[in-house]
Formats: C-alpha cells, structure tokens, sequence
C-alpha cells in the first residue's frame, strides 16, 4: 500500500493564457489564498489546447506532489464523454442526436484517473469541445482521486469578461480571509421536487439540522425553510433570503436548465390573491380585444363583474407588472440584474444549472455577481430527483474544504462551479480531516480507527473510506445500517451495500423499507423496484398499502408491482385486501389494479414485439430501450433469446446488449452475466461483440473496446429567442423525442433579420448534418414569395393590388435550396414579412430538399409561449405511443367539385388503395358529402372530429384563414322555405355592403340600395326590413354559424384527430396571426398533431392525395408532404409527426440508385410506395421512364398508381402522353378522366376531339368531367369539334331531343371560341397602349390556347411592343408547358436572350423563368 505521509497537498491551477495575461494579478493572489490555507499550488498554463495532454499533467502532480485538486479557469478543454450514461443520475439521451447535446460535459475526464477513455474527435463549431467515449476495459463506477472544479465567466451582455473574472477572484481572497462559520442554512424546494412530499421536505430540515451542528440549540443559528408555495409568487421571497448577508450555505432543490432555476407555480391562497389572478386575466383579454367596449360588456354581463376590474389593461406600467408576474415564477439569467446571493456555497440540485460549456449559465451568474457566493454544485445536463444531495454535507462545518466534500460522491454531470478549495471554520467539535481525505486515502487503518470514534457525517466518511479500499464488508455494513441510530451513517450503509449488490442488499433493502428515515425509505422503494424479486412482494405491499407511506416511497413501490405477473400480484393484493378493508379505498384499491392491468398489457406488447422476427426499428426502439429505465426481471429472458439470434440486425443487438448492462440490481444479473459471457464466447460482429464485453464490464467489472454511434439524418427545430427561452424545458423534450424518432435535434435558436440568416444555417446542416427537415417555432421571418404564381395549383391575383394579400405566404423559400429569390422589401407594418421574387436564375418547379413546419402561436406573448409548450407537451406525448393510421374521416362540402357524386365515390377507392387497414369496419372508415345531412352536418363533423380513434380528418371544402365552408343553404322542399332562403340571401347581400362599407348602416346610401334591389326583384320593403330586425339578426348569425366551421368552434370542438388535411383555400394561412390550422394544433384539449394545408386558395382539381399512402407505412408527414409539396402547401405541426405500422418499409428517400428504387416498383405491396418509387426514378432521370410509366399506367389495377404515371409523363416530350390521355379519358378514375380531358385542351391536339365527344355523352354523371369539357372546348380547332359533335349526335339513337342537345353543345363551343377570338384580337392589337392593362393576360394563364402560340410570340419579339407588355407575354407563353410548341417558345426566347438588345433586366429574368419552366416538361 501506498501512503502519503507529506504534510502538505497540492492543488493545481489550470487556465489558458489570455486569461492570465488579463487577470494574471488577480490568479496569483488566488494562488497565494490558497497556499495561506495550508496547501502547495501548481500554476499550469494550458498551452496543450487537448484534454489528454492535461489530464496527463494533472496524474503526473498526483503521483509526484500528492496533487488534491484542480481548478480550471477559462477557456481549458471540455471533455465531452459518449456511451457513458449509466455513470449519470439520470442522462439517457438518444446518442444519434447532436453531439453536443446527447454528450456529457464532464471533469470527471480529469479528475478519475482509474476511467479510460479513447477519443473520437474535437467539435466543428465548438473546437474546445472533446468527443471522448467511454471504453469497455473503464472502470464503470466513478471514484475520483482528486477533486476539480471550473471557474468560467458566463457572456453577460455589456460586460467585460476578463473583468469580471479578476473580479471574482478578488472577492474569493477576501472571503477566504474571513473564515466564516455555518451558522445560517437555507433550504428551498421547489415546485414537482420528488412529488412535493412534505414530509420528505421535512424529514430533509431534520436531517440537515443533525449534519450541521448548532441549530436549535446555539443563539444566532438560524435554519431557513421555503418551499415553493409560501407565497403565489416565490421568487422574491428567495432572492430576499439569497440576499441575507448572514447566509453560509443554500441547498435549492427544484428543476432547471442552463439558463433559469424552474422555482414555482402560480398559487391563488385566498379571495384577494384570487381576484388579482382574475383581474390579470381579464386586462390580458381587453388588451388583446379589437372591441374593447363589446370584450368589456360581455365579461361583466357573464362574470357580474365592473368597471373595476378593467382599469389598467392599458396602463404600460399594468401591462409590465401583469408580464412581469408571468415570468416570476422562475430566476433566470434575464433576472440576476441587481441581485447580490450572498450564500457562500450554494446547492443547484437541478438540471443543467450547471452547464458551464454554455455561454451563459445560471451557476456561472451567480459567482460572477456583486454578492458573496465563492463555490456552488451543479449539473451539466440532467439529473434524477431521487438522490442524497445531503449526503456529508456537514463534513464542511468541519472545515473539510468544498472540493475534498464533494468527490466523495460524484456522478458524470455533477460539478464544483468557483473556488473547490474553500473552506469553512472547524467548528464541528472534531478534528478536521480535510488532509486526511488525500493523505490517508489508501489507508484503512485510519479510516477503521476513525468509525470506531465518529459519528453522523464523519462516520459516514469512514465507511465510505473502508469501502474504496475494499475494506468493509456487505454484512458488517448491513449490521450498521439496522443499529445506528443516525439515519445519516444507516443511508451511507445502504448506499454502499447498493454498490457492493451481493447476497446482503436484499435484507438491507427490506431495513430500508422499515426505516423511519423518508429518503432511506425511498431510496429502498426505489432499490427494490430494480431488484425485480418476487419473494419481496409481500413486505413491499405491506408498506405501500400503509396509509401513512409518503406519496414519493409509494410512486417507486408502485413500479415494484410490475415486476411480477399480474396475477400472482392480484392474487396477493386480494388476499391483503380481505384483511386490510379500510384502506387503500375501493377507488384507489381499483385503480392500482387497472394500472397493472395496463403495464402487463404493454409488457406483453412489447414481449410481442420483441418475439417478432420481423419487428420493425421503430417497435424495438420502444420495446428494448425502454428496459433501461424499467429493469423489468421479466423481460431478460425474451431480451436474452433476442440478444442469441444472429438473423437480428447488429445495431438492435447491440441496443439490446447495452439495455441488459442497467440490470445491475436485478436478482437476474448473474444470469445475464453468464448469458453474455456465452454469447461472447462465439460472436463475430465486432460492435455486438464490444457491446456485450462492455456489459459485462458494468456488471462485473471487465470489458472492451466500445465502437462509436454511426450519425444519423438530423432535424433542425428553428426558433426566435424569446420563444426559446420561455419555451426551452419543452422545446429541450421535443427535440428529445424527436432524436428518440431516429433523427438528430438541433435547436437553432436566434433573433431571425431575415429569411436568408435562417436559410443559410438550414443549407450549412443539410450540408454538413444530413439535415432532412425543419419546423419554424414561435416568430420566424415568412418569405412572401412574388411573381411566382406558376408554382402554385391557381392563385393568380393581381400582383399591382395590396402585396400582402398578392403575395404567396411560403416556406419554399426554406425547403428548396436550388430556388433563388431576390429580396424586395421587408413589410414596414408587419416587420415578418420579406418580400421577394422569385428569380429567373433557378428552376420553376418545386423539388424540396428538406421538409418544414410551422408551428406558430395565436397569441401574443407569455400566452403563446403557452400554446407551445402544451403543443409540444402534446407532441412529446404522442410520439411515445404506438398508433397506426387505422381510421379515418373524409369530408367532401358544398361546392367542391362541383358537387359530383362520381368523383366523390371514387375517393373511397383511392382511400382504401393508400389506408387498406382503415376499411375493415363501417367505423374506422367514414366519407361523408353534405347531401347526407343538409341541417346537421356541422355536427356530425364535430362528433366525428371529436373522436379519439379518429387518425386522418380530410377536408374537402371551401375556406378562408378564419373559417371552413362546410354547406350552404339546405335544399328548400317547399314554397315557404325558397322564400325564407330567399329573404335570408337578400340580408346577408346588404350585410356584405356594409362590411365592405359601401354605405353605412342606416344612412340615405343604403336606403337607395334597398329601393334599387326591391325594384329589381320585384319585391316589396317587407323583405328588405327584416334586415334591421334584432331577433333575425339572431337567427341569421346561428343559421350561418351551422355552415361552417369557425375559430371559436374548434376551441370549442377540441378536435381528436391526430392529422388534418385541409384541401381547402387558405386554412393553412400562417401569416395570419391565427388560422384554422393553427388553431386546430393549438386548440386546448385538442388531440391535433398536425394539420396540411395551403396559405392561399387552392386549384380545387388538384389531387389532394397524392402519395398520402406512405403516411400508413409509417413515413413522417415531412417525407410525404417534401414530394408533394406546391408552393401554396404547408405543414402546420410537428413535421416528424408519423404513424406506425405492422411493417414499415425500409425506404431510404434518399438513394440514388435507380436499381433500389426499381426494386421498390418491382417488390413493395404498399402502391405508393411504388408510386415513389417512380417519382424517384423520374428525379433520377432514369432511362426509358416515358415507357416505363406508360406499360404502368395500361397494367397497374391501382388508381393511385395509374395517376402518378399521368403526373410524370407530362414532364416528357414523347407521344406516349397522348396515348396515356387518350386512354386516361375512359379511365374508371373520375379524377383520371377529369384531369385527361383538361391536359388534352392544355395539349390541344385535334387527334383528342373524338374522345373529348365521347366523354361529354357517355360520361354525364360525372359533373366535374363535363365541366372540363365546357372549359377546354374552344383550345382545338372548334369546327372539327362541331362537326364531331354532330356526327355523334346523329348517331345517337338515345337522343330525343337531339336539336336542343346540338344547341347546347354549340352554345358551348361558342362560348371557349368566343374568348379564345377575343384574346386573339387584343393580342393582333398589342401596339395599344392599353393591351397590357387588359382583361386577357391573366385570361391566358388559365387559358393557354394552342392556336395562340404564334401571335404572342410576334407580340413579345417585337421591340416596339411596350417593355411592360413584353414581360408580361414572356411570363404568359411560361404557361404553355404542355403545348406542342414549346420548343419553338423556349427557342425564341433563347434568341432574345442572346440578341445584346435585350437588356431590360426584368424581361431577361421573365424570359429565362419562361425557359425553365417550358423545359420542365420536355425531358
């Protein structure tokens, strides 16, 4: 053995050297302060810039000098340790995700020189950051040989860091100077602390009150308390008792993250802090109100409430106040302006408050402050509620410096922030063993001389000492736990016992169980849980059914149950009960078994999945990993039989493996040890084979080499600051499940200027990160995308009219980076809004690199930030279940498609094609029309979007941002019911003129109006006075409320289904600041996960299903909607959002080889998997494709199918796209036969005219197919159309009366030839000045007629045509792409890009968008 017999320690100081050329003076005098102490000092100046060479230095000083501590100052290197969770309290991360988050900032690195670590490699952005992974042949429990801490100055905004740092360390020498004795404690719990247990609360202040001498029974000690709900606001209480300069110590114990201590909640104790919470609320409401005089009178009239209780909704010093008091439930970063905490050690038992590699840190703030604080303890990432944080603690009140107390229980994240070598006055009454801890570590005669002698924390010290020099053993530390009488010394017994985990830990734990200690009652309960064995359940029942158990001892006994099947469980509870009738209640009594009902349910799920040969990535990253946290003994032998079999990928096996190495406590280790051993034996994948050397390792004590994660796709979750910062907690677990999902988070978080900051950092990940998506949370910049209109399904406004409303809201600009835009403006009243162009310089179709969300409140400040965090609350919730897409809702309204029946059939095909597993019951599977109930459909819908089950909601209807149309007047079957429909139409046309103020109400204008419409109509003023009647003011308002759905409704709805498809105008209109989407994800209650949906109105023969098939196999909405996107299209929600699946195809969206996706086509079962399989070889631009998608039209039996080969054929210049239309135009698909005629009239060949004839007379049940007919008619030759008409007309013999039927159809072609002549003149006249402000530009984009080609290209190479006009021909012959003659277009407008005349910068850009967009379709 080694002992260190040298009087003196040594501690080194470590920091980078402008850190000591800045504030070198103020470093030795610190240096100085500690060598008046008693120890020796070591300066090292890091010129190494790597964490080995360091900890190389510091294990040299511990073996040469008797090195105790380290004090890292500055900017030295942070280890970032992976594959090292179970060395946490609490950290499981997914691995996959961001380095920098799903990795442990931690000194352990340096100060356990035992753990063996290999580098991976140092972080791009972060170059001071150090991947390190935990080897196999480590040590797998921490016992760190010196102790370390980190002194590193926080970014405060406006304030010198160099500064600062001398500043502190100036305060240090003073205080070290001072000695100060403990004899003011504060202790504070905060709000969720370990179930909000008072008693452990208390039995906590009892304890600490033995660990500190003094208290209750020496004048002037003073022991505080505050737990979070002494006041409705709790912070200011804390920071006045922070404040006291009197205070030595302060333990916090509540959550946190970097940035901010989570202290309370919102308390209303009493009528007068009642009021006050209302009167808040209902100033927020006025404020936001856009009537305030209506939003007033209607809370007094609901609430009987008065005047009162409004003053100062206005008032900017109320409205701080009210914003203040919501953000006072936490301390944050924003909040240490002014605050001086003058405890001198202070406790963060919290997540995160000790994240030192950030910025800004909340620990690292209060060191740097104008207070008395030198040392504080805190985490780097998370950490579990159900610890010791105490443990020793009043070793300090024996002078035991900081540093020395705290390495005797270290976890991975757990850090001194400040001066470790600090030490309080001995005045313990005992010797200080503050040398000791290093001089005689390895000596266990010292350490037994001194249990025979101490007692409470001293005694604890001992055992600990005996038990690192194996020195102590299980029994003797048993007897020591049942016999001593201070809970202090009976909890460090059973902690180490918990260590040693031998034959011994089962009756340590059933002591435990019977102490009266709460926290070593708890930490029993909790040690049981993973013991998993059966012949503890009796006592454990025992004591849960004890009606005295704390609420925080049950919640762990409670887990205990699982462990064992539920019938032996039921079986013993029964019997229990029949003697115990008193207590648990019936309710409470019934209830417990119904949770254990469920756990065996999803036990045995997860048993399932396991079992399954072909389970599925997504099933076992539930079902295996779950055990890491559970340790449930009935599932090792189902994860053992998984771990044998060689057919299972070595990635799951490898889960599976690591999964077993948590079950350290359970009565099966020795079981698994032996498995592994065997398994290991034979092994030959090299990671499997690591992965079971490593459990071994844990759970005895040798392993090997551990290979690293492989990095995954990744996803970017972009917000705005504030949002983030009120948000964070929520924004953190989001990104957690989503790297749960399979993806790495990274949240980019910023004060967004522009579209082009936030798109440039989504082009630098999906570079360098394999980003495949993104979702826009709370005020991020919305691109109003410009002269772009091409690029949408219809909208087509008038750009020369309002920007906001001609602009097209979309995160285009986001996903596609081949798109390029020029910047216009930024909206000077609504500063979010960026206008741009669309340019000429890239494509004009759509290909979406990434995917994107939105996910944006309707509220303004703290109660949006609310919205978010519920959503997301929700969203997090939702991805941990199982649920497939099973069951679904179709709702077709009043006005879509032309109110076909055809076309509305046809959809159940398709439905059933893409959801097979929705149709297997009358309830799972529900299309709806509004014929069916003409007066209650609004609620019927709100039932069935009231329904749980319910997966996909599709919308077929009319909208606005604020309203779905859902029907309109019910069919009137008598007289009196047409004139009340009529009465009712002639109000709502003279309520419409007043909301469009073209009169007021009750003026002289609108009294001529009347007149003028009741001689029109021939009606009398009776139908016209009913307008001002009150009570049929009433019955209008209902009567229109049950038309439709509005944004009140869907609050009041509450909609279940998990996704929505708006195939509607302008539900998804996110510039808005609320929208049906919108609120259908952020609705109270609402099941919603996310909605699709467009930003302006909708072309309504668009189909709205396309590949929608891959959301049943299990394919994130972000995937389906990246391929189908239209610039118009968006997803409101989580774009990771998917369903599950029985068997998920293994789709890799991002292979670029042909032959993996024309195996897709060949093998897939799932027909939009084939369907993209075929848009992938398109994009790939596989040969041969125009044949391939025409012999698939002609074999596929699959509607769904068929229609993808029509959209891809288009895109090629062969004469299989005739053919294709021309049997597309008999096709049994309505939607095929509709969109066929219409592509024949926008090809206008006259070899169509035959069959656009046959459809018009044999289709006539299918309303939305003939229209197309009636558009299309005058785009061929209208005398080969006439003439073919009459033909079959004659030859119709069912035809009775066959002339009415020609003057009808004649009366059609007349009509589509009349425009096409009238468009013709205005352009044979294009030299007028006025042909550019004419009706018929925009007429064209809709009606780009054949026979027109030649005109508009005389017009546009003419240079004496009006600059203006030409642009605006360039972008009209931009419309032709499915003309034959587009290559002559695209070959004029070559030329004119070529002839050096053509300058104008805008018809140059019109020009090349045109060359895009034609050659597009000419593949």
């Amino acid at each position: 053995m080694h002992f260190l017999l040298t009087a003196i320690t040594c501690v080194a100081i470590v920091t980078d050297s402008l850190s000591y050329k800045e504030s070198g003076t103020a470093i030795e005098a610190y240096r100085q302060s500690i060598e008046r102490g008693g120890k020796q000092t070591v300066l090292l100046l890091d010129r190494w810039g790597h964490p080995d060479s360091l900890r190389a230095q510091l294990y040299d000083l511990y073996l040469e000098q008797n090195l105790e501590g380290a004090i890292l100052i500055g900017n030295v290197p942070i280890a970032m340790v992976r594959d090292a969770q179970h060395l946490t309290s609490a950290f499981k991360m997914d691995q996959d995700r961001d380095w920098k988050e799903s990795s442990v900032a931690s000194d352990r690195f340096y100060d356990d020189f035992d753990l063996r670590f290999d580098y991976i490699r140092a972080d791009e952005e972060k170059p001071n950051y150090h991947y390190y992974t935990l080897r196999a042949d480590s040590p797998h429990t921490i016992s760190c040989d010196i102790y370390s801490s980190r002194i590193v100055v926080p970014e405060i905004p406006g304030a010198d860091r160099h500064a600062l740092l001398t500043a502190y360390l100036e305060k240090v020498v003073r205080m070290k100077a001072q000695k100060e004795v403990i004899d003011q404690v504060l202790l504070f719990t905060g709000n969720g602390y370990n179930s909000d247990s008072m008693l452990a609360r208390l039995d906590e202040a009892w304890s600490l009150r033995q660990q500190f001498a003094g208290f209750g029974t020496i004048p002037g000690y003073r022991f505080d308390f505050i737990n979070y709900d002494f006041d409705n606001v709790v912070r200011p209480r804390i920071k006045a008792a922070m404040s006291d300069p009197g205070l030595d110590v302060a333990i916090l114990h509540h959550h946190g993250s970097e940035d901010t201590q989570y202290l309370g909640a919102s308390r209303i104790n009493g009528i007068q802090s009642a009021f006050d919470y209302l009167k808040r609320f209902v100033r927020s409401r006025l404020g936001r109100s856009k009537d305030t005089t209506a939003t007033k009178e209607e809370y007094k009239a609901e609430y009987g409430i008065t005047d009162s209780w409004f003053q100062g909704a206005f008032d900017p010093e109320i409205i701080r106040q009210d914003s203040a008091y919501a953000a006072s439930m936490n301390l944050s970063v924003e909040d240490m302006a002014g605050y001086t905490p003058q405890a001198k050690f202070v406790m963060f038992d919290a997540c995160y408050n000790g994240s030192f590699y950030y910025h800004d840190y909340i620990g690292g703030r209060y060191l740097f402050q104008e207070g008395n604080t030198i040392v504080a303890r805190g985490n780097t990432v998370n950490s579990l509620q159900d610890i010791w944080p105490d443990e020793m603690i009043g070793l300090l009140q024996g002078g035991v410096c900081v540093g020395n107390w705290a390495k005797m229980n270290m976890t991975l994240e757990l850090h001194l922030l400040g001066d470790a070598t600090y030490a309080f006055a001995n005045t313990s009454g005992t010797s200080c063993l503050d040398k000791e801890i290093r001089q005689q570590a390895e000596n266990p005669v010292f350490w037994r001389q001194q249990l025979s002698i101490a007692t409470g924390d001293f005694k604890a010290l001992a055992l600990r000492m005996l038990y690192r020099n194996n020195a102590i053993s299980s029994a003797e530390l048993l007897a020591i736990q049942q016999s001593d009488p201070s809970p202090m010394v009976r909890l460090e017994a059973f902690t180490l016992n918990k260590k040693i985990a031998d034959a011994n830990l089962k009756p340590a734990v059933l002591a435990a169980l019977h102490d009266d200690h709460e926290l070593l009652q708890r930490m029993g309960a909790l040690t049981v849980n993973l013991m998993g064995d059966e012949d503890l359940l009796e006592p454990v029942m025992e004591i849960y059914f004890d009606p005295t158990t704390t609420v925080r001892v049950n919640f762990h006994l409670g887990e205990v149950f699982e462990q064992v099947p539920y019938a032996t469980f039921e079986a013993a509870a029964m019997a229990y009960r029949a003697n115990n009738p008193l207590w648990p209640t019936d309710e409470s009594f019934q209830a417990l078994l119904g949770s254990l009902q469920y756990a065996q349910k999803s036990r045995d799920e997860d048993l399932a999945v396991i079992a399954k040969p072909d389970a599925t990535d997504k099933e076992l990253r539930w079902a295996i990993p779950s055990q890491r946290n559970k340790q449930n003994v009935l599932m090792v032998d189902a994860l053992l039989t998984f771990l044998r079999d060689t057919s299972r990928k070595p990635e799951q096996r490898v889960t599976t493996a690591e999964t077993l190495g948590w079950y350290m406590f359970s009565f099966r280790k020795a079981d698994i040890v032996a498995a592994c051993r065997e398994i290991y034996a034979t092994e030959q994948d090299p990671a499997v084979k690591n992965e079971l050397a490593k459990t071994i390792g844990r759970l005895t004590g040798k392993a090997i080499e551990v290979t690293p994660m492989p990095v995954r796709r990744s996803f970017a979750i972009v917000v705005d600051n504030a949002t983030y910062q009120a948000c964070k907690a929520a924004i953190e677990a989001y990104r957690q499940a989503v790297e749960n999902d399979g993806l790495t988070g990274y949240v980019l978080a910023g004060d967004w200027q522009s579209p082009e900051q936030v798109k440039a950092q989504l082009a630098k990940y999906y570079r360098h990160k394999a980003l495949e998506g993104a979702v826009f949370v709370g005020q991020v910049p919305i691109p109003m995308v410009r002269r772009a209109q091409h690029m949408t399904s219809a909208f087509k406004m008038d750009q020369t009219i309002s920007w906001r409303e001609s602009s097209v809201p979309s995160d285009r600009f986001y996903d596609d980076f081949d798109l390029q835009f020029d910047f216009l403006k930024q909206d000077s009243l609504q500063p979010l809004f960026f206008y741009y162009n669309l340019s000429g310089r890239g494509p004009q179709e759509i290909t979406c690199d990434i995917y994107t969300g939105r996910i944006k409140p309707s509220l303004p400040g703290e109660e949006g930030y609310t919205q978010i965090r519920h959503y997301l609350q929700k969203v997090v919730a939702e991805k941990s279940r199982v649920n497939k897409a099973d069951c679904l809702v179709s709702y077709t309204g009043e006005g879509s498609f032309s109110n076909s029946l055809s076309a509305w059939k046809d959809e159940q095909v398709t439905l059933n094609e893409q959801f097979p597993q929705a149709f297997r019951t009358a309830e799972t599977a529900k299309l709806y029309m509004f014929y069916m109930y003409p007066e209650t459909i609004k609620d019927v819908l709100t039932s069935e979007l009231q329904r749980k089950e319910v997966d996909l909601f599709l919308f077929h209807e009319h909208g606005v941002p604020e309203r779905q149309y859902l029907t309109g007047n019910p069919p009137a079957t008598q007289e009196e019911a047409y004139f009340t429909d009529g009465q009712r139409s002639l109000r709502s046309l003279m309520a419409q003129q007043v909301r469009y103020r073209r009169f007021a109400e009750g003026s002289s204008e609108m009294t001529d109006y009347m007149r003028r419409i009741e001689k029109e109509y021939g009606i009398d003023s009776t139908w016209t006075a009913t307008y001002f009647d009150p009570a049929i003011r009433v019955q209008d308002s209902l009567y229109d409320a049950a038309q439709g759905i509005m944004l009140d409704d869907v609050t009041n709805i509450s909609p279940q289904a998990r996704m929505v498809i708006f195939d509607a105008c302008y539900n998804a209109d996110f510039r808005e600041e609320d929208c049906i989407a919108t609120r259908y994800i952020l609705a109270e209650g609402s099941g919603t996960i996310a909605c699709f949906g467009n930003s302006v109105n909708v072309l309504q023969d668009k189909s709205s299903s396309d590949l929608m098939g891959l959301l049943a196999v299990g394919c994130r909405i972000g995937e389906w909607a990246r391929n189908v996107n239209i610039l118009e299209s968006h997803i409101i929600g989580d774009p990771t959002f998917r369903f599950a699946a029985d068997t998920k195809p293994e789709i890799d969206f991002y292979a670029s080889d042909p032959m993996y996706w024309l195996n897709k086509l060949q093998t897939a079962p799932e027909l939009d998997v084939k369907g993209l399989a075929l848009y992938k070889l398109y994009e790939l631009s596989y040969p041969g494709m125009p044949e391939l998608l025409y012999r698939t039209f002609c074999e596929s039996p699959s509607y769904m199918l068929r229609l993808q080969c029509m959209h891809l054929l288009a895109h090629y210049d062969s004469p299989l796209y005739a053919q294709l239309l021309k049997k597309g135009s008999e096709d049994p698909y309505e939607f095929i036969r509709r969109k066929s005629i219409y592509y024949m009239g926008k090809v206008g060949l006259d070899e169509f005219i035959p069959y656009v004839v046959k459809t018009y007379m044999d289709d006539i049940q299918s309303v939305r197919v003939l229209h197309n007919v009636s558009f299309v008619a005058g785009h061929f030759d209208t005398g080969l159309l006439r003439q073919e008409f009459a033909d079959a007309i004659d030859k119709a013999d069912y035809l009775h009366y066959k002339q009415a039927y020609q003057d009808q159809v004649n009366k059609m072609i007349d009509s589509g030839e009349g425009m096409k002549q009238t468009c013709w003149k205005e352009i044979d006249n294009y030299l007028d000045p006025g042909a550019a402000k004419s009706w018929y530009p925009n007429s064209l984009r809709n009606n780009p007629y054949p026979q027109l080609v030649e005109a508009l290209l005389k017009a546009l190479c003419d240079k004496k045509t009006n600059p203006e006009f030409r642009v605006q021909l360039a972008e009209i012959l931009g419309w032709y792409v499915r003309a034959p003659r587009r290559a002559s277009i695209v070959q004029a407008c070559n030329e004119l890009l070529a002839d050096n005349a053509t300058t104008d910068p805008a018809l140059r850009d019109e020009l090349q968008k045109t060359i895009y967009r034609l050659t597009a379709y000419m593949k």
